[in-house]
């Protein structure tokens, strides 16, 4: 029965305290993961710029043929390749690049600032209670 019970979260030192909070916080794993999402945007921007290949293919067979067409054949098979080459943007590509790597500078300044303040609370907590123990 006691397996099922979610354990206490334990510390002996600060230092355990801040690294428990660290890996098992949520609200940092959810900043961390935006900043992921949002350094992604880089790689976005910048493939703005790169050449575009795409294929099609078609295959078509026809069931039932004209009774005087005697030329159509029963199937055919199609294909087409196109290729994209930006030659100029006008500095757009540029930009896009530029502004993805300032939105993650602003995330990372935002992660750490998320940090400070879950660290702060660890530390309250974790003070809170040596004092409740010394009162006790």
């Amino acid at each position: 029965m006691a397996a099922g019970l979610p354990m206490a979260a334990s510390a002996d030192t600060l230092r355990d305290a801040l690294a428990q909070t660290y890996v098992s916080n949520p609200t940092l794993t959810g900043a961390r993961a935006g900043l992921r999402a949002t350094d992604e945007d880089v790689a976005i921007a910048r493939a703005q710029g790169l050449p575009d290949v795409s294929a099609a293919a078609s295959y078509n067979r026809f069931v039932k043929r004209s009774a005087n067409s005697f030329t159509s054949p029963e199937k055919s098979i199609g294909g087409s390749v196109d290729a994209t080459v930006p030659l100029y943007e006008g500095g757009f590509v540029r930009n896009s690049i530029r502004a993805a790597k300032a939105r993650v500078e602003q995330g990372r300044a935002s992660l750490q600032a998320t940090e400070g303040n879950v660290f702060t609370n660890a530390v309250a907590a974790y003070m809170d209670v040596i004092r409740d123990s010394a009162i006790v």
